[in-house]
């Protein structure tokens, strides 16, 4: 079974769909819930898992909940780093111990979710706010 980590940011206007049940029965996978926050006054987070034999149902589930007006994150292992906030400093690649963290050819860095091991060490040596936790961003106020 395939599954991917999901990370959805609902606003206020849309807590009141039910789009997880129809995630489920439309494109028959598996949700598992991991954590939830949301408040009809202010909308909300969710990190969850979405499973399926069919990988092609997983990313058509995905297409479905950006067709909402949802915001999709999908966080590698423990990591969310943020292409728009990064700069390429490099920062990061010295506290990055199992050498997940790189450049390539072009000076671009470069992030192997295989090679993570969700350390969370090269998080605060960011300081373009590029790189961030699953905990971190689940709890962070809505601006």
């Amino acid at each position: 079974m395939k599954q991917k980590s999901v990370i959805l940011n609902f606003p206020k206007d849309s807590i009141d769909k039910p789009i997880i049940s129809e995630l489920i029965k439309k494109f028959n996978v598996t949700v598992n819930i991991l954590e939830a926050h949301i408040s009809p006054n202010e909308g909300g987070k969710m990190f969850l898992f979405i499973s399926s034999d069919d990988s092609k149902a997983i990313d058509l589930a995905i297409g479905y909940i950006k067709k909402q007006g949802i915001k999709v994150v999908l966080p590698s292992k423990n990591l969310i780093r943020d292409e728009d906030k990064c700069v390429d400093c490099g920062a990061c690649i010295s506290h990055c111990y199992s050498s997940a963290l790189g450049f390539d050819e072009n000076a671009k860095l470069i992030y192997d979710d295989e090679k993570c091991i969700a350390c969370g060490l090269c998080v605060p040596s960011c300081s373009y706010g590029a790189l961030e936790t699953i905990e971190a961003n689940l709890r962070k106020e809505k601006k």
